[in-house]
C-alpha cells in the first residue's frame, strides 16, 4: 500500500534532503516535458519543456531526479525548471512517496501518494543560497508567480528507476488554490540520465553535483 504523504511533506522534503539517508540516488540532467491547458478553455496554455543539467547558482535550466529516504518513506523526485538568465521562472516537480523503495510502475497524483506541482511564470525568484536545508513549503508560498499550479488527480508511470536512468510519463489536473484554475496537464515525459548519477550515504556529496 502506497504511503499516505501530505502535500506538505512532499514539498518540504522535495529539495531537503540533509535529512535523508542511505540508499540515494541523484541524476542530473535530462528532459521534463508537458503541456498544459486552462479547463474550462481560458488564457492559460503552452508546453513546457526543461533541459539539460540543473544548477541553482547561477541558475541554469535543466532536470534532476532523485531517490531518499525520509523518516521510513521512500521518495522519487523529478524537478524541472526554466530560467530567464538571472532568475527560475517556470518549474515542474513530481514527488511520489512509497512505503517500499519506488520502482517501475504507476503512482497516484492525487496530492496524497505523489503530486505534481507547475509553477508558472515566477517574478524575480533567485533561489535560496542553501537549496538543501529550506523549508520550501514556506518558499513556494512566498514565491511571486502567476500560477502556483498543484495536481488534484493524475498519475506517473515510471518506465525506469536506477542509477543510471529515471524516465516516465505522467498526467494530471491541476488546481491553483489562491486563482481556482484548473489546468489539464498531458503529454508529460521525463528522461533523467548523466554521467553525474550517483549513489551516497553522504549528502555533502550529491550536494556537490549542484555547486
Amino acid at each position: 500500500m502506497k504511503q499516505k504523504a501530505t502535500v506538505l511533506l512532499a514539498l518540504l522534503s522535495l529539495v531537503s534532503p540533509a535529512l535523508a539517508s542511505g540508499g540515494d540516488i541523484l541524476i542530473n540532467g535530462g528532459t521534463l516535458d508537458f503541456d498544459y491547458l486552462q479547463v474550462p478553455p481560458g488564457s492559460i496554455n503552452g508546453h513546457f519543456g526543461s533541459a539539460g543539467s540543473l544548477v541553482d547558482v547561477p541558475a541554469t535550466e535543466g532536470t534532476a531526479a532523485a531517490t531518499f529516504v525520509l523518516d521510513g518513506v521512500h521518495y522519487l523526485t523529478v524537478v524541472g525548471a526554466l530560467e530567464n538568465g538571472t532568475n527560475f521562472v517556470d518549474g515542474g516537480v513530481i514527488v511520489v512517496g512509497d512505503v517500499a523503495p519506488i520502482t517501475t510502475g504507476t503512482y497516484d497524483l492525487d496530492a496524497v501518494a505523489g503530486v505534481f506541482v507547475f509553477v508558472d511564470d515566477a517574478v524575480g525568484w533567485v533561489p535560496p543560497a542553501d537549496l538543501w536545508n529550506t523549508n520550501w513549503t514556506l518558499e513556494l508560498a512566498s514565491i511571486v508567480a502567476s500560477g502556483k499550479h498543484v495536481s488534484m488527480s493524475g498519475s506517473v508511470t515510471f518506465t525506469s528507476v536506477s542509477s543510471l536512468l529515471i524516465a516516465g510519463t505522467f498526467t494530471a489536473s491541476t488546481i491553483d488554490p489562491d486563482t481556482g484554475v484548473t489546468l489539464a496537464v498531458t503529454s508529460g515525459a521525463f528522461n533523467v540520465d548523466s554521467t553525474t548519477g550517483t549513489e551516497s550515504t553522504s549528502w555533502s556529496a550529491v550536494k556537490a553535483l549542484y555547486r
